[in-house]
């Protein structure tokens, strides 16, 4: 048997015998070891938590677009810790 690659619309993990049907909001392109969020950009005041937009966390500001729970650099990861002197809840906008 030959090693072939995994299809696109499949995800095939390590060791996989069989492909696995890409379903949900994940995208599965040609070689895929996992689904990809399908999610393009999240509102301001939420981050991108796998294949769902999920409240900024508290003491960090979120702006549209941002990629990571607690965000660190605005021009990376388009967001940013709360700056000193300031309070920033869950869900902060700028």
């Amino acid at each position: 048997m030959v090693v072939t690659i995994c299809p696109e619309g499949f995800y095939c993990p390590s060791g996989t015998a069989v492909p696995h049907q890409c379903e949900g909001n994940g995208t599965c392109p040609e070689g895929s070891s996992s689904p990809t969020a399908a999610i393009k950009n999240c509102d301001a005041g939420f981050y991108q938590d796998i294949d769902t937009c999920s409240p900024c966390m508290a003491g960090f500001v979120c702006n549209a677009g941002c990629k990571t729970k607690y965000p660190i650099s605005e021009s990376k990861e388009n967001g940013y810790e709360c700056p000193a002197g300031h309070y920033c809840p869950a869900g902060t906008t700028k």
